[in-house]
């Protein structure tokens, strides 16, 4: 199967996919903070001494996630792409 998805997305070149999925930009770029940080989010949620149940868990796991990603966002990744820009590196 997922080499079926590899030979699709290297022969689709040919082909406009006009395609839009709402808050896939804002998912994209805050995927590597989430992937960072959901096991914090995890250990948080399991510390608390609350019987949740199951969808109620995975709710507040994915809003302290989410939390915590777009701070690192706002507060670490955006500053340092906006000095890219302004600065230069020698090669």
């Amino acid at each position: 199967m997922f080499g079926a998805w590899i030979i699709f997305a290297n022969s689709s070149d040919r082909i406009s996919w006009n395609i839009y999925f709402p808050g896939a930009n804002y998912v994209a770029t805050r995927s590597y903070a989430i992937y960072l940080l959901h096991p914090d989010a995890i250990a948080i949620t399991n510390r608390l001494s609350f019987e949740l149940p199951f969808i109620a868990y995975l709710c507040v796991i994915l809003f302290l996630s989410l939390a915590a990603a777009e701070a690192l966002y706002r507060t670490v990744e955006l500053p340092f792409m906006n000095m890219r820009s302004k600065v230069r590196v020698a090669a």
